[in-house]
């Protein structure tokens, strides 16, 4: 989806603030606490679905206390829509897996179709372990495919749509 950045700016100045940028910080906080208990003698493998999870990640990753390896991979069932269809693979998980306790990192845990794909295809390149954390779980009464994993809060779809698609 493209838009001009007349349209963008029109879109910024009638967005409604959700949740100030201090809410945004201590539930990045929370989510940091609990990897940080699970995972802190485990070394792993951090895996972000990119775009949406740029973010996400790079508010997250410093606020992780232990060693960890880190990689990406690109996969959507969005595209330029709203709504989700097949799934695109642009960039694979490496066979870096194997043997790895591996964390997948999203930004919206829509119904889970993205991260249970991304975990059936680590899992299957031989990963020991797979962990998610996800910064929001959008909450519309549709069956989850995936378990939300760490999780900043449940939220609602409002605000989901808003994050996925800037506005």
């Amino acid at each position: 989806m493209s838009i001009s950045i007349q349209r963008a700016r029109e879109i910024l100045q009638q967005a409604e603030l959700l949740y100030s940028a201090e809410q945004v910080q201590a539930a990045l906080h929370k989510v940091a606490r609990q990897i940080n208990a699970r995972l802190a003698d485990s070394h792993p493998l951090v895996l972000s679905v990119m775009g949406g999870a740029v973010v996400f990640s790079g508010q997250l990753l410093p606020l992780l206390d232990f060693p960890l390896d880190f990689d990406y991979v690109h996969v959507s069932r969005y595209g330029d829509a709203r709504h989700g269809g097949a799934m695109h693979w642009k960039v694979e998980p490496r066979e870096t897996v194997r043997g790895r306790v591996v964390l997948l990192l999203d930004d919206i845990l829509d119904e889970g179709h993205t991260l249970s794909s991304v975990r059936e295809r680590v899992v299957a390149l031989g990963a020991d372990k797979c962990y998610s954390a996800v910064f929001a779980d959008k909450q519309h009464g549709h069956k989850k495919t995936h378990p939300r994993g760490f999780c900043r809060d449940r939220s609602t779809e409002s605000f989901c749509v808003r994050l996925r698609h800037g506005y």
